[in-house]
């Protein structure tokens, strides 16, 4: 089946380029037999576009968008992979590999702990990411949503204190690019301590995260190609 890998960034991605040998073209784009990889860039106009124009070239029958999220049930660990969406077989693939079925929606904006909580016990929500929902919507206008499968690894628990409002301040809402500045960084923290003490062990929680999920994505990628790295 003619399917179509959505990663919003570059580290979400790494892996499945390296088990393919590939190199993403200008647009993030890169393709291997029936498999089409595009990194689209976090949630913004300019990845909602990409999205749009690489499913239309392209025409996957099809897509799967792998990558990363936030907890807001308490049982989810940090590293652990989940999915929702997906085929019978697709599910029971992903389960042999340790994945567990969730309810994973959409959030608008990072949603810290509180936000978290409040998603999980009002809403039922398990997870949480950005770009989910309106990327199905345009895969679904271009007929190809049918089967609409999302892989995710938890990089923050339901606990996790992460300085939100520092991560909304370097990220481009128009383009979705990660703006850093070492000088507005300083300028930040200098006087909020305790938020790098929170970024400090957000980022040693995603680096955690990334080796399980990279790992993972290896084994999947092995199941869906039938092919070894």
């Amino acid at each position: 089946m003619k399917t179509l890998l959505i990663f919003p960034t570059l580290s979400e991605a790494s892996a499945a380029l390296k088990f393919f040998g590939l190199t993403p073209d200008s647009n993030g784009f890169a393709k291997h037999n029936d498999l089409g990889l595009l990194i689209s860039g976090m949630i913004s106009p300019r990845a909602i576009k990409r999205v749009r124009e690489t499913a239309r070239e392209y025409s996957p029958e099809t897509a799967i968008l792998c990558g990363f999220c936030g907890a807001c049930s308490p049982s989810l660990s940090l590293g652990e992979l989940i999915f929702c969406g997906a085929s019978p077989r697709d599910a029971a693939a992903l389960e042999s590999l340790g994945a567990r079925r969730s309810v994973i929606k959409a959030s608008k904006g990072i949603a810290d702990a509180v936000e978290k909580r409040r998603l999980f016990e009002e809403d039922g929500i398990d997870a949480v990411d950005m770009e989910s929902e309106e990327f199905l919507h345009v895969l679904s206008e271009l007929g190809c949503g049918a089967g609409f499968t999302q892989v995710r690894c938890v990089s923050d628990t339901s606990e996790s204190r992460m300085p939100t409002k520092y991560f909304a301040s370097i990220s481009d809402s128009e383009t979705g690019d990660i703006k850093f500045s070492i000088i507005k960084t300083l300028k930040y923290f200098i006087f909020r301590p305790k938020e790098l003490a929170d970024l400090i062990s957000f980022l040693r929680g995603a680096w955690k995260a990334k080796r399980r999920y990279d790992y993972f994505m290896l084994k999947y990628l092995k199941e869906i190609s039938g092919e070894s790295p």
